[in-house]
């Protein structure tokens, strides 16, 4: 594969020619002398691209400035491809995803045999709700560069998002994948595990979530209705920004060690020199994973869950916690590279938003017309959602749709789901948009105008539809095929509420559904004056059940390791 054009620096003398020296030195130390430096760079040679393009690299994406210096460096070399692919990274930062996307296509059409603005745009293109075309761009990076696993492993969060694809062949993907992953790593034995006899069961847990994200709704009861004279829990954490959450997690756990900036065999001797037990990765191939550090085994016992639908692909993780609904026992078993270690009646526990406002009455008694929503990521919105939920807005005169991505968007995005509509039929009228709200108190405040939450498929809501509950508002889903996790988590929850009903066999069941809740103003009040003692009545939020089961579950997993060891004569 060809490399992209490069451009190199042009200092007219040796005074010029050590300023680039010496701040390519100090951004190892003082970036704030790297940054004075690189501006008497500017000023000196303000003909030289290279010298805008360093210093906006240094300022970073979030700088106001680094877009106005992208551009004096393109203005001064249209052929810089890397200063092209910068420029995409600084819009696409801001959410200006049609500015990013015509800067990846100027990169890409510079170089089109390097991959990386491919890659790049390929991400963009699936957040904004364009998954063919996303498929379509990441292959052609596969094509490109076959032997990046990098971007075999991201294609698989793109699978997760198609229609039409069969959980064998997203399975056989993801194993793919995984193989990959190990080969890369090379053979490693199993660690042996250790007895507990007089000591806590050590479980470490591995996320770039440990913030502000939607796992933490599930993951912070877990840990703090734990049995602290049982379990030790240590989190190896990939966050590089860190917030409140950050803290307030870390000061409830026995280990905190950050790996961000680690290569996996560091970050793997790290883990095993904590003695671990039971290592628990709570991403998959979502962003920041580090499938990589599992492939090198520094713990005896290993698992997956939480984080990601669908199996890691790796032998070397043992088991991968799921439930009856989301996983029925057969055809999931045999599609999965771990075993499948279900926690029933549900594999998650919801901690309820502390910053929610009481449940509001159904926006249908003060209007006169019925409201269906959903905060799903635009880029669940598939082919056929719109077209079911176009079927269901047909079946019910007057009512609207309103919707709030749960990822980033913007103006043209909004204006492509529109025209979606459009094209069969569902006036702009009836569709509206929420935008991002500033807090989260804001964002659970947006239910309060909602009667009916859809729920995408074949990519479920997790944290949606359990926020849209909690506030309130009934949701109807559609089980998918089983052996595809992704689509049958929000089956799951509602069975666990004990609201099965509301869970639809096919499309046109899902259509009727939606269709008679809607048309049954009694029982919408019903559900939504109840909904909370019954969540908090359910499994679903059993938090000291939920801990130990799962603590159980980890033992087992041990036990069964140790049992392995035994050598008999």
């Amino acid at each position: 594969m060809n490399p992209p054009p490069r451009i190199t620096a042009r200092p007219p003398g040796p005074r010029e020619a050590q300023l680039l020296i010496a701040a390519a030195q100090a951004v190892r130390t003082d970036k704030r002398l790297a940054e004075k430096l690189l501006r008497e760079y500017c000023q000196r040679v303000p003909q030289d691209p290279v010298g805008f393009f360093n210093l906006a690299r240094l300022l970073g994406r979030d700088a106001g400035e680094a877009e106005t210096l992208l551009r004096r460096a393109i203005a001064l070399e249209p052929r810089f491809h890397e200063a092209w692919v910068n420029l995409a990274n600084v819009l696409n930062e801001r959410l200006d995803f049609a500015g990013a996307e015509a800067a990846w296509r100027s990169a890409i059409k510079l170089a089109p045999e390097s991959a990386v603005a491919s890659l790049n745009l390929a991400h963009m293109l699936r957040k904004t709700g364009r998954l063919d075309e996303g498929l379509a761009e990441i292959e052609r990076c596969l094509s490109l560069a076959p032997d990046s696993l990098q971007t075999w492993c991201d294609q698989l969060m793109f699978l997760l998002y198609a229609e039409g694809l069969t959980p064998r062949a997203v399975a056989d993907a993801h194993r793919d994948v995984g193989r990959r992953i190990e080969e890369a790593a090379g053979s490693r034995p199993r660690p042996p595990a250790r007895s507990l006899a007089g000591r806590r069961l050590r479980v470490g847990y591995v996320s770039a979530d440990f913030r502000q994200h939607a796992i933490i709704a599930f993951l912070s009861a877990v840990i703090s209705t734990r049995d602290r004279t049982a379990v030790e829990i240590f989190c190896y954490s990939m966050v590089e920004q860190e917030d409140d959450v950050t803290e307030a997690l870390r000061r409830s756990v026995d280990g905190w060690t950050s790996i961000v900036g680690l290569d996996d065999e560091t970050a793997a001797r790290r883990i095993a020199a904590d003695g671990i037990d039971v290592l628990v990765d709570l991403a998959g191939y979502s962003k920041g994973y580090r499938l990589g550090v599992f492939a090198r085994r520094p713990a005896p016992v290993q698992g997956t869950w939480l984080g990601y639908p669908a199996t890691t692909g790796l032998e070397r993780i043992d088991f991968r916690i799921s439930d009856a609904v989301a996983d029925p026992p057969g055809v999931a078993d045999a599609l999965h590279s771990e075993t499948v270690a279900r926690i029933d009646p549900i594999f998650l526990c919801f901690a309820p938003p502390a910053d929610a406002d009481p449940v509001s009455p159904p926006p249908l008694s003060r209007l006169g017309r019925v409201t269906f929503g959903s905060f799903n990521n635009v880029s669940k919105l598939t082919p056929g959602v719109v077209e079911s939920w176009t079927r269901i807005l047909d079946s019910v005169p007057d009512s609207t749709l309103l919707l709030k991505s749960s990822g980033d968007t913007d103006e043209p995005a909004r204006r492509r789901i529109l025209q979606l509509f459009g094209a069969r039929g569902v006036g702009a009228d009836r569709v509206r948009f929420f935008g991002r709200t500033a807090t989260l108190a804001d964002h659970y405040r947006r239910y309060s105008e909602i009667d009916i939450a859809l729920d995408p498929f074949p990519y479920n809501g997790t944290t949606t539809t359990s926020e849209a509950l909690w506030m309130g508002v009934p949701v109807i889903a559609l089980l998918g095929e089983e052996g595809h996790h992704v689509a049958r988590v929000s089956a799951s929850i509602l069975s666990a509420v004990g609201l099965p009903d509301l869970v639809a066999t096919s499309r046109d069941d899902y259509v009727a559904r939606a269709a008679a809740l809607a048309r049954d103003p009694a029982r919408l009040a019903a559900l939504r004056e109840g909904m909370r003692a019954r969540m908090a009545a359910s499994p679903f939020m059993d938090a000291p059940g939920f801990a130990r089961k799962l603590d159980s579950l980890y033992r087992a997993a041990h036990e069964r390791v140790m049992a392995a060891q035994v050598v008999t004569p």
